[in-house]
Formats: structure tokens, C-alpha cells, sequence
């Protein structure tokens, strides 16, 4: 677990993309992956101090968990991202929750000023029905969001991510294997760890199913 807000960490998020994944695809069910990126918190934690700074992510972990459900993963997938596995949740379904949660994290309560987040979705389909496709599309999504002026959600198939987030910008996306069974999944960074540029319970998610 993580040891600041004691949600899963990274590796962990890891190993449960790459089972809901493998699932999804048997199965034939929907599944979506939201990546959060907290906007400007470096100028915060610089400005207010690195207690503050924990507080912060330890809120929007809070924030977070409280409007999803149990059978979705939130975890902490970087210093200051986060991403939340949805299964059984439709393109819809996921991009309207991450409207919701972006607007969640604007409302505060926030004492030293604004705060934002800017957030990217990806829904598995038969073109991404890996895992590593699927973390590289999410943040692609996310970093067009923080592009194009934070505290707003962009959807992997949005046609306008080519012109500000090309490919080649995305970093690189591995899935180790170890014994033959896959167990990680990791985007490059300098120490392998986590990357930074980080209720229903079985039912499917629609655009109306949400009372926030």
C-alpha cells in the first residue's frame, strides 16, 4: 500500500489493470481506466510545504474513494496522480464519473486557494484490449487535458489528442513478464517505480446511474 494515503500503490494498480483486463476481454464485458493528474501541486508542496502537499493527496484519495464503487480500484499511480480501474463501465459511463470527480476535487475543501485535476479515460475495446495499451491511452488522454488547460476530462478517442499529445511523446509502456505470468506493467522513469510527467458493485455503469 501506499504510505501516504494507504490506497493500493502503483505496483499494485499494476497487477489488478493487467486481471481486469485479461477479464474483460474473456468475458466480453465493458471496462474503462481513469488517470487523475493533481494540477500544479508542485507550486503547492514548494509553496506550502511538504506536510501540506501529503494532506492534499491524502484528501483527493479520500475524495476519490468516496464516489466510487466497491468493486472499482483506486490507487496511487504516481506522486501526484492517481487511477481508478472501472469495470463493467462503458465509455459514457466513465467519462461522465470522471466530469463528476474533476468537478469534486474543483469544490474542495481547499483552505489555501484553488485546486484541480486534470483527468484522462480509456475504454477497452478489440484496438486496446491490452493493458499496457490501455495506461498508455489513459495518459495520453491526461496529459491532453493538462495541455489544454487543466481541471477538464479527455477521452482517449478524442480526435484532437494527435495534435497536441503525438505518440512519440507518450512514454514507452512495458509489461514484464516474470515466470511466465504477467506482473507488471510499467511506463519508464528513472527509478522503474512510478511514473510522473502516477453503490452497485457488479452492475454496469450507465450515464444515469450516478447520485453524487
Amino acid at each position: 500500500l501506499d504510505d501516504v494515503t494507504g490506497l493500493p500503490n502503483y505496483r499494485a494498480f499494476v497487477a489488478r489493470m493487467v486481471e481486469e483486463v485479461s477479464r474483460a476481454t474473456r468475458y466480453g464485458v465493458p471496462l474503462s481506466v481513469l488517470l487523475a493528474d493533481i494540477d500544479q501541486f508542485e507550486d503547492y508542496a514548494m509553496r506550502l510545504g511538504p506536510e501540506t502537499g501529503d494532506e492534499i493527496i491524502r484528501t483527493v484519495a479520500r475524495l476519490l474513494q468516496s464516489k466510487v464503487r466497491a468493486v472499482d480500484t483506486v490507487a496511487r499511480y504516481g506522486t501526484k496522480q492517481f487511477g481508478i480501474i472501472l469495470p463493467h463501465t462503458e465509455q459514457e459511463g466513465a467519462t461522465l464519473l470522471a466530469e463528476r470527480l474533476c468537478r469534486a476535487i474543483e469544490a474542495g475543501p481547499w483552505s489555501f486557494g484553488e485546486l484541480t485535476a486534470s483527468f484522462g479515460v480509456t475504454t477497452v475495446t478489440s484496438s486496446n484490449d491490452d493493458g499496457k495499451t490501455c495506461i498508455a491511452q489513459a495518459y495520453r488522454a491526461m496529459r491532453h487535458s493538462a495541455l489544454t488547460g487543466k481541471n477538464r476530462v479527455t477521452h482517449a478517442r478524442a480526435s484532437a489528442i494527435e495534435r497536441v499529445v503525438p505518440w512519440g511523446e507518450v512514454p514507452a509502456v512495458r509489461i514484464m513478464d516474470s515466470l511466465g505470468a504477467l506482473a507488471s506493467l510499467e511506463l519508464s522513469s528513472e527509478n522503474g517505480e512510478r511514473p510522473d510527467s502516477g453503490d452497485d458493485s457488479n452492475g454496469s455503469r450507465a450515464g444515469d446511474k450516478f447520485s453524487f
